[in-house]
């Protein structure tokens, strides 16, 4: 498992008090997608089974491509399948389930 996190002073404008935790692992790694999301730093959920998956490609929005580009290097897989856990205009985070892996996404900002 990997974890990047980007502080505001990452961003374009300092002022906007952006952070961003990504984390990604191989399936291998983990029994499961709450097992995974159990070892996410600050994680506001440990289980997804509640939540309704929906397909990454639909919900991408440039904003998150763009700051899994530039954090990660790669976008996620556009089959994989999406648990939103927060989505609001200070707080977004997800996890994506795909065939080789899972991708933690949380965004929030302070400002």
């Amino acid at each position: 498992m990997r974890v990047i996190n980007a502080n505001a002073y990452e961003f374009d404008a300092v002022e906007s008090e952006q952070d961003l935790t990504l984390a990604f692992a191989a399936c291998r790694e983990f029994a499961d997608a709450n097992s995974f999301l159990r070892a996410c730093p600050d994680a506001s959920s440990h289980d997804i089974s509640n939540l309704d998956p929906i397909p990454y490609s639909s919900f991408a929005r440039s904003i998150v491509r763009n700051n899994i580009l530039k954090f990660h290097g790669q976008d996620i897989p556009a089959d994989a399948e999406l648990f939103v856990i927060n989505d609001s205009w200070d707080d977004l985070e997800f996890i994506a389930v795909f065939q080789l892996g899972y991708f933690w996404y949380h965004w929030f900002t302070t400002a």
